[in-house]
């Protein structure tokens, strides 16, 4: 069952206290049960809560410390010399073990429980479902409300970009014996940014529309899940920012001025195997520019289907644009184009299915708003009470999608 969105004012109390989750449960429910029922009702919302938190935070924590690790000098001595000559098959056993199934592995970890769990729930075979994650929000009077697995969570994403950026940073000022006014020195900084955004740009497509393996690896709502996509875009934005401007004042001095400038710019020149295609680059980071501005929360506010147009459109160009600049992202981005393009297929799927309007409950005397109920199919990814989805009629080229809320799952 369904209600749209902005009739939420016109919900009783009773639905509304299925809202509450916690490792204590329904209230409601619990009353009707015998004892022995409530305890290992309680015992497994609390025990299933804890396990995917702690897999969470250790998955996290080791994703971390190898990217950490795949900016020492140590490692990239070691890589460098163990996958010679680095031809196809050696970039593919290379990504392969520590780029994609990182990343892969606990996200099918993820959908082995699910599919144990909650399939045999469907099919009445008597299987627990997992259980929505316990979001207990700290407020802040500065800072932006959020959960205490959301801080650990912007702790790690911080770090990894930040262990792609110092490092390098370092590597930079020894190659130019630390002197800040060296052309090179300034030239290994301004790189060192651009690597910055590897991590950010290959994890930023997992929790954007990400499937149910995806958040249960994650152990998070689909709702809560986007700000960890904000959190990531940000931060590939500002680097990417910085390593475009950070560049302009190297090629200004090392190819003779405004003329030089435009070249390097504006032309192929640098297209080529053994460069990086400045044009490219360009590209990427005024689309990234552009959708970035209308993917701020006062643009959001003001038209969202423009924000949800060229923020669709310009993702994949920015993404076009960047691996054309710099082609060894593309084995970066894979795992995470990958999951999104799972969950792309997921909503297609989705499309494809109709329903009717159970009942009509009323019509609000001041919004004039009417309240409806839908049943719906099973949907993956939305199993909690709470969660939104977007409902659309099937009427013409452009349907419209409203949103709306899951008042029983």
């Amino acid at each position: 069952m369904i209600q749209e969105l902005s009739a939420g004012d016109f919900v009783d109390m009773s639905i509304r206290k299925r809202f509450s989750s916690s490792c204590e449960g329904d209230r409601g429910t619990l009353e009707s049960m015998s004892d022995r029922t409530k305890i290992k009702r309680r015992w497994w919302s609390c025990s299933q809560q804890t396990w995917l938190s702690a897999f969470s935070v250790f998955t996290g924590i080791a994703l971390t410390a190898l990217a950490g690790v795949m900016q020492t000098d140590p490692y990239r001595n070691w890589y460098k010399g163990a996958f010679r000559p680095w031809g196809l098959r050696e970039y593919m056993e290379y990504y392969a073990a520590f780029a994609w199934l990182p990343l892969w592995m606990p996200t099918f970890a993820a959908g082995v429980s699910i599919l144990f769990f909650q399939k045999r729930r469907r099919r009445g075979g008597g299987g627990k479902r997992l259980e929505k994650p316990y979001e207990y929000l700290l407020h802040s009077k500065w800072l932006p409300s959020a959960t205490v697995l959301e801080i650990v969570a912007f702790v790690l994403i911080t770090s990894a970009a930040l262990s792609w950026l110092l490092l390098p940073t370092r590597r930079a000022l020894i190659r130019g014996h630390w002197q800040w006014d060296s052309l090179r020195t300034w030239s290994g900084i301004a790189e060192a940014f651009g690597q910055g955004c590897v991590p950010l740009l290959a994890g930023l497509l997992l929790p954007a529309d990400a499937t149910e393996s995806v958040l249960t690896f994650m152990n998070v709502t689909p709702e809560r899940a986007t700000g960890y996509h904000r959190w990531m875009g940000s931060g590939a934005f500002l680097l990417s920012a910085m390593h475009g401007v950070g560049y302009l004042p190297v090629l200004w001095k090392s190819h003779g001025g405004w003329e030089g400038l435009k070249l390097m710019l504006f032309s192929m020149a640098t297209c080529h195997a053994k460069h990086k295609c400045i044009p490219a680059g360009l590209f990427a980071l005024v689309v990234g520019l552009t959708f970035a501005f209308f993917a701020r929360y006062a643009q959001r506010r003001v038209n969202w289907r423009r924000f949800r147009v060229l923020h669709v459109l310009g993702a994949p160009l920015f993404y076009l644009g960047a691996a054309a600049h710099w082609q060894k992202l593309i084995w970066y981005l894979v795992p995470g184009v990958a999951l999104y393009m799972a969950k792309v297929a997921a909503r297609i799927h989705q499309h494809c299915y109709t329903f009717q309007a159970a009942v009509s409950i009323g019509v609000s005397q001041e919004e004039e708003r009417v309240l409806l109920h839908f049943k719906l199919p099973w949907l993956d990814a939305h199993s909690h009470v709470g969660q939104w989805v977007g409902v659309g009629s099937s009427a013409g080229w452009f349907p419209e999608i409203h949103p709306a809320t899951l008042v029983t799952a």
